[in-house]
């Protein structure tokens, strides 16, 4: 008697890249004013370990939902 047994699992993330966040609110303005964002922007060319700073917007993106498929075949 031999048993062969074959299992797979696919799983899918589903984002809605239209709608991203922008967690730092880097591009917020006031009375048409930049304000910057919550965390200061580095300076240009001057890295400094420890020193915490962006360079550009922090994204983050809604997630629309998830897809798992499970099969196990055994013959």
């Amino acid at each position: 008697m031999v048993v062969t047994a074959d299992w797979a699992r696919r799983q899918g993330d589903h984002f809605n890249l239209s709608s991203d966040l922008d967690v730092n609110h880097t591009n917020v303005y006031a009375n048409g004013v930049l304000q910057g964002g919550i965390i200061p922007a580095c300076a240009p060319k001057n890295y400094t370990p420890g020193v915490e700073c962006v360079n550009g917007p922090i994204n983050q993106w809604l997630p629309e939902g998830r897809s798992v498929y499970e099969g196990l075949f055994v013959s």
